[in-house]
């Protein structure tokens, strides 16, 4: 390219993998996502769900690995909403190992 891609091109790229479920395209997005922003939690979750979907267990779990060597978690979804009586959130508890 006549320019570097940026992470949002990145991104992109493996949304569009993603939603194909070309786990081996995937694969080569992050390896390349992974050395622009390896603190980026959203990378291993998309490429580990990804791997998931194709059946590749052993290769999720690498990746679920590699995200707890480099010291990252998964963020805890949330939500909140607004009443009369104030203001509300909710915290979804990840139960997996």
């Amino acid at each position: 390219m006549p320019i570097e891609p940026s992470a949002k091109v990145w991104g992109a790229l493996l949304h569009g993998a993603s939603v194909c479920g070309d786990a081996e395209l995937g694969k080569l997005i992050c390896d390349h996502w992974f050395e622009i922003e390896p603190e980026n939690t959203g990378n291993y979750i998309i490429m580990t769900n990804l791997y998931s979907q194709a059946g590749r267990w052993q290769e999720a779990d690498m990746i679920r690995e590699k995200m707890r060597n480099v010291g990252r978690k998964k963020v805890s979804g949330s939500s909140w909403i607004e009443t009369s009586g104030g203001l509300h959130s909710f915290i979804v508890k990840d139960r997996s190992s």
